[in-house]
């Protein structure tokens, strides 16, 4: 689209924007001069049932003008819905073809530097301008797109072995799934800061994200089973219905992150700090809880302490309460 294409747009929505609200106030103006016709008789409005002996030479009144109108403002209002409808499809459209000119951009640049001969990426050094490149580009285009289109990105990652997975599933000659333990050359997310980040119901099991800081980040019903989260600033985080099953958490800080009905079975919590942390409804099934810090942690009950692998060690009052004075120091 066009720059003057664009401006254009710009003011046909600011100007349907008005109209709409000047046919709110009309609107408003309406419901409350007919409220008032009925409570306080005013002949004027016409509402109130007219003197019988004076029909024929009343004067028009505000309804009688009302009706002559009501036509033209039903058909302007339907123009007014149409516009706006109109509009919102042209943005929609225009967000669609964005996002896949995005996504197609990224696609061809991560290529090129996987198929550079010189200065391959997969066999770049930490710290290269390549990593540098492939991790700036790959955090760009994620805050641009939407949960379908990022997706698509992991999946990208995953088969060009840039999301640092140490464990892979592939599929033999006789069609059997088999699991190697080969660690990915680069994880593009190494040292990245993606706070604040929106990654919604992100695909990424297995993904090394260890140390990154993701600060307030979106992580929503996010699938991490079996990730590196070690040592990763999470505090703040949505969390919520996240399948973290067996993700390692180990050191890492979740103060104040919203766990709530998050899969945390068999998860290793050790020395993480959750203080503060809403872990109501969350399943902390077989989960390593040793020296983790549960101090003011939100919503946490004697049934999901005593489901835990181990939890020697929390500093967390509750466990008193929940007959483990042996276990607490």
């Amino acid at each position: 689209m066009g720059k003057k294409q664009h401006i254009g747009m710009r003011i046909a929505s600011i100007l349907i924007s008005r109209i709409g609200t000047a046919v709110f106030v009309l609107a408003f103006f309406l419901i409350i001069i007919s409220i008032a016709g009925y409570i306080w008789d005013l002949q004027w409005t016409g509402l109130p049932d007219p003197d019988p002996d004076d029909t024929k030479t009343r004067a028009k009144t505000f309804w009688d003008w009302l009706d002559l109108l009501i036509i033209p403002i039903v058909l302007a209002a339907g123009a007014l819905w149409f516009k706006r409808f109109e509009a919102e499809i042209a943005r929609t459209s225009e967000s669609v073809r964005a996002q896949e000119a995005a996504l197609e951009t990224y696609f061809d640049r991560m290529s090129e530097l996987l198929l550079d001969k010189e200065n391959a990426l997969l066999t770049s050094k930490p710290n290269s301008p390549q990593r540098d490149m492939a991790s700036t580009r790959t955090l760009t285009v994620l805050r641009r797109l939407d949960v379908r289109r990022r997706n698509q990105v992991f999946n990208f990652l995953r088969d060009a072995r840039l999301l640092g997975v140490k464990k892979r599933t592939v599929y033999t000659e006789d069609g059997l799934i088999k699991t190697i333990k080969e660690k990915d050359p680069i994880s593009v997310f190494a040292g990245l800061n993606m706070g604040s980040m929106s990654l919604q119901s992100a695909n990424l099991p297995l993904v090394d994200l260890s140390g990154v800081n993701l600060i307030r980040a979106n992580l929503g019903r996010a699938d991490l089973n079996r990730a590196d989260l070690s040592r990763a600033d999470l505090s703040g985080a949505d969390l919520r219905w996240a399948n973290l099953s067996r993700v390692d958490l180990s050191w890492a800080n979740l103060s104040g992150a919203d766990l709530r009905w998050a899969n945390l079975n068999e998860a290793n919590l050790s020395k993480a700090n959750l203080s503060g942390a809403n872990l109501s409804g969350a399943n902390l099934s077989r989960a390593n809880l040793v020296w983790a810090n549960l101090r003011d942690a939100d919503g946490l009950t004697c049934e999901q302490l005593t489901k835990a692998q181990s939890w020697e060690h929390t500093y967390r009052s509750e466990v008193l309460r929940c007959g483990a004075e042996k276990l607490y120091t």
